[in-house]
């Protein structure tokens, strides 16, 4: 669908290579283009969006509490976002998430049905 849509020569490169692929190296694809500060933003809204929307299901917090915080959280992580650009990249390992998310798939109590 991408290279009818968008027949840009990265994606019809990619495609002679390998015509049948993941959604994610699609969507890797679609998005090249994108200035990273943009990316980094919407980023950082499915993650804080995420989080709210989950945090709806684990406590008594309406939509519209929820809305406030995402809304709030947002108009910070802005000015942040801009400032972590301009530092040089260090990179960084942080396994703590995987690792978490390797102990769900045997816990004995889960705070959703999955």
């Amino acid at each position: 669908l991408l290279a009818q849509l968008d027949p840009t020569p990265l994606v019809t490169e990619y495609r002679s290579l390998s015509p049948r692929s993941h959604h994610l190296v699609v969507t890797a694809l679609e998005l090249s283009g994108i200035p990273v500060n943009q990316a980094a933003r919407a980023f950082a809204f499915q993650s804080v969006a995420g989080l709210a929307a989950a945090s709806m299901k684990l406590m008594r917090v309406g939509q519209t509490a929820c809305q406030l915080v995402v809304r709030r959280s947002l108009a910070t992580l802005g000015g942040k976002i801009d400032g972590s650009l301009s530092q040089p990249v260090d990179g960084w390992f942080n396994p703590l998430v995987e690792i978490a998310s390797l102990r769900h798939a045997r816990a004995n109590h889960r705070l959703f049905i999955s």
